[in-house]
């Protein structure tokens, strides 16, 4: 049976020429070479079980490197006695299969072999899946590198789950796993639930390979987790027919979270539809525009979904504001819909269903007013591929869903300037609401327009989201007679401690000034490309990416509003600032920036991109206060940071966690 060793051979041949040509390495790696490079810990004994042959990289030392080709494949000659002991070995091995355990040594989830490299070798040419071995753990030093981190992540998963099979490149996935799997991993998982999930992914990664995944900067792994985020565990018990079925439903989700650069920001109205310039707001489009698609026996049904109810939420009273005048816009081209109080998972699924179904004249057009409702919407869009979904959030990147927010880092740079102007004693009090994206940049904005103004300005922070928030205490604490409140008071309410607000000498509270988030000319523009047909033809637009509209004060949707109250030289100071920021000669993110903890970039430098300002995650060196942790949040507030939050520990719970993100260099006019 020479026959085999010589087949075996022309495999590693070819191995090692392919190497060869593509400038590699022809030979087995060996630990003891990849050991001088790395920052060793420790050592410790895994035990005896069956590993991943794949998993098997190369070799302990380098005394049989040049046996083998990469993939384990011999190369010596026939007549060497290393070709008669593989030839016997793989004889015995038909016969009586391979009983002792090799001996391995395992770094970074991957195996090098101590003893039985033929055996690991005769193994694979006969394409068995696993071998049964004795592992010793070798233990890298902890540097805070992303790649370490995640290995020790891995290792407490494995602890609970002894499965080497699953792999991630993002951290946070082995817990979000868990997770989904309806387990924790403080102790050992069932034996039958272990093998249930080792068997259902081998057949989703079979599945995931044979749809082109193997090309994709993701792993299987990744995308088993998104496929979980939608399905649930139950998902991935179904029939094979099933999950092929669905994991074609969301290949776009997964070759959008697999790009590199996979969010479009787009930041000025104009840039999405050649059409919307043509019309006009305040109830012209009806005269002028009817397009054939829609009319009044036929118009465009638009849902609006809300966390809230308006006479408890500023936020979306501000939004329901928005359909009201949308729908004065537009007359009887559309009919819009709202559904109030969508709290909960099932709030949100059930008035998706609800604004889709025939009885409620079936939306084309769904907008989900908050990042909690993210999650329900973008099922909600794989399950209704025909219905366009909006959500309002900032920097997600999903496919499916368009999400939408206002660019507030210009209006809050005025904010802080005109803030610093009327504060006496170089305090101002800063109120935010939770760490998500966009907030941060707002808050430096004004922090760095006060300090422009006044050198000596202290802005001191503080966070509605945080437990246990008492928000006259937070005001003495400050020491601030200035302050920079909510965004709005609720509806009804007569409060002006609202917007930026001063306390006079009886420590009443006036107001000074506000922005406005103008939303029904936001929807008024997103809409008008559904109607004109521009919606799914943006320009350049691939399947592969996520797509954000983030507008701000160029765009109409914020407007700054001044007190009377104000002396006519703050009135001058803020107006001539924001004619800056229109020209874009004005950009609070541009030259020296300094954090609490030091020099962002130096005097002379450009401006931030567009994505390092909506991602950024460190506060202006004027600033007296803190980020606040997940452990400090409200757990009302937890779901929304989860979908949205800036930092990595925010975001284990998000549909598909660990999002890339990309910077728009536009950083014209805000």
């Amino acid at each position: 049976m020479r026959e085999d060793y010589l087949r075996a051979k022309r495999l590693g041949d070819r191995e090692y020429s392919r190497a060869v040509a593509h400038g590699e390495y022809p030979y087995l790696p060996a630990l003891d070479h990849i050991l001088r490079e790395e920052g060793v810990l420790s050592e410790e004994n895994a035990g005896c079980m069956e590993i991943p042959l794949h998993l098997i990289a190369g070799t302990r030392t380098k005394g049989r490197q040049n046996a083998f080709s990469r993939g384990f494949m011999p190369l010596f000659g026939e007549a060497t006695e290393f070709a008669t002991k593989w030839q016997q070995l793989y004889e015995s091995q038909l016969e009586e299969g391979i009983r002792e355990p090799v001996e391995v040594y395992e770094f970074l989830k991957r195996f090098y072999v101590q003893e039985g490299n033929k055996r690991v070798s005769v193994a694979k040419y006969l394409g068995a899946q696993t071998i049964l071995a004795h592992v010793k753990r070798i233990l890298p030093r902890r540097t805070g590198d992303e790649e370490i981190e995640l290995y020790y992540e891995f290792l407490d998963f494995f602890k609970a789950v002894p499965i080497y099979e699953i792999s991630f490149s993002r951290q946070g996935s082995f817990k979000r796993l868990s997770e989904l799997m309806g387990r924790g991993l403080d102790m050992p998982w069932p034996v039958e639930e272990v093998r249930e999930l080792k068997n259902s992914y081998k057949y989703f990664e079979e599945l995931f390979l044979s749809k082109g995944g193997g090309s994709l900067k993701l792993t299987a792994g990744d995308a088993f987790l998104i496929y979980m985020g939608f399905y649930g565990k139950e998902g991935i018990l179904e029939e094979s027919f099933e999950i092929g079925k669905r994991l074609d439903r969301i290949w776009k989700e997964i070759l959008t979270s697999a790009h590199e650069h996979n969010i479009e920001l787009l930041e000025r109205p104009e840039l999405i539809s050649e059409e919307s310039s043509r019309f006009k707001f305040k109830g012209l489009f009806s005269q002028f525009f009817k397009p054939a698609a829609y009319n009044k026996d036929k118009p465009l049904n638009i849902a609006f979904l809300y966390e809230d109810y308006p006479e408890n939420s500023g936020w979306v009273y501000s939004h329901e504001l928005g359909r009201q005048l949308l729908q004065e816009n537009f007359g009887e081209l559309i009919k819009t819909r709202a559904f109030f109080g969508c709290d909960t998972d099932d709030a949100v699924r059930m008035a998706i269903d609800e604004a889709v179904s025939l009885e409620s004249g079936m939306a084309e057009m769904v907008f989900t007013t908050s990042p909690s409702l993210m999650p329900e919407t973008l099922k909600g869009a794989i399950h209704y591929p025909n219905v366009h979904f909006l959500n309002c959030s900032l920097n997600l990147s999903h496919n499916a869903v368009r999400t939408y927010d206002t660019k507030l880092y210009g209006v809050k740079f005025l904010l802080g300037a005109l803030s610093a102007a009327i504060s006496e004693n170089h305090r101002i009090y800063y109120l935010a609401t939770s760490p998500v994206f966009g907030e941060v940049s707002g808050i430096n904005a004004f922090a760095i327009g006060a300090g422009m103004v006044d050198p000596r300005a202290e802005i001191h922070l503080f966070w509605s989201c945080r437990k246990d928030f008492d928000w006259r205490m937070s005001i003495e604490e400050s020491g601030a007679r200035v302050f920079s409140g909510p965004e709005s008071h609720r509806s009804g309410e007569n409060s002006r401690e609202f917007g930026i607000y001063s306390l006079n000498e009886k420590d009443e509270a006036v107001s000074l000034a506000a922005f406005i988030r103008n939303w029904g000319r936001y929807y008024t523009e997103i809409v008008n490309t559904v109607l004109n047909g521009s919606f799914d033809s943006l320009p350049g637009q691939k399947i592969d990416r996520a797509y954000n509209y983030w507008w701000g004060m160029s765009a109409g949707v914020v407007d700054l509003v001044l007190s009377d109250r104000l002396p006519y030289s703050a009135k001058k100071l803020v107006s001539q600032l924001q004619e800056g920021l229109m020209r874009n000669a004005v950009n609070p993110f541009e030259g020296e920036l300094r954090s609490q903890k030091g020099i962002i970039q130096d005097r002379g430098a450009g401006r931030l991109n567009s994505q390092d300002i909506i991602a950024m995650d460190w506060l202006n060196d004027n600033i007296i206060g803190s980020i606040p942790d997940m452990a400090e949040i409200r757990e009302s507030e937890r779901k929304t940071v989860e979908v949205s939050g800036i930092m990595k520990e925010y975001s284990a719970g998000s549909i598909v966690s660990g999002k890339r993100r990309i910077g728009n260099e536009d950083t014209g006019p805000v």
